[in-house]
């Protein structure tokens, strides 16, 4: 599959800083001027959330905890491209395991619980849930986002 360059910047992970043009530190209002108006916006005032949903991805905004969580349908770790719907367990593991390695990080898995099946990388704020050996979704936030104070 072929992905053109501008499409690779726009899905790119970067380590605790976000993925493309997106940061993990932006406001509603910068994620507006970067990606446009979201085709839907959700606001849960009893999780303090919002909730803005693109064609290829949706942003989670945690406005009390000046962060961001972004749930792209394709993601880029390295040279491998982790697809919804599309890269089986066995893919995506070996491409996280790649990317530890390429990021020099240890590799670890927090904890995996079985919604049919999640996975969390602290070290990458990473998590990915599986169904039928699928991955079906993708979150990434800064590291460290889940810890107390």
């Amino acid at each position: 599959m072929r992905i053109e360059d501008k499409e690779i910047r726009q899905i790119e992970f970067r380590l605790n800083y976000g993925i493309g043009s997106i940061e993990f530190n932006m406001t509603e209002d910068e994620v507006v001027r970067v990606l446009g108006n979201p085709i839907e916006k959700e606001i849960r005032e009893e999780e303090e959330m919002v909730f803005m949903h693109y064609a290829d991805l949706s942003i989670y905004l945690h406005p009390d905890d000046n962060f961001l969580t972004v749930h792209p349908h394709k993601l880029l770790l390295g040279e491998n491209l982790l697809i919804m719907d599309v890269t089986t367990e066995e893919d995506a593991i070996n491409y996280i395991n790649e990317y530890h390695l390429l990021q020099n990080i240890p590799i670890h898995v927090d904890y995996e619980l079985d919604l049919d099946k999640m996975l969390f990388f602290s070290n990458l704020g990473l998590t990915i849930w599986l169904e039928d050996s699928v991955v079906n979704d993708i979150s990434i936030e800064p590291i460290n986002s889940n810890e107390e104070e």
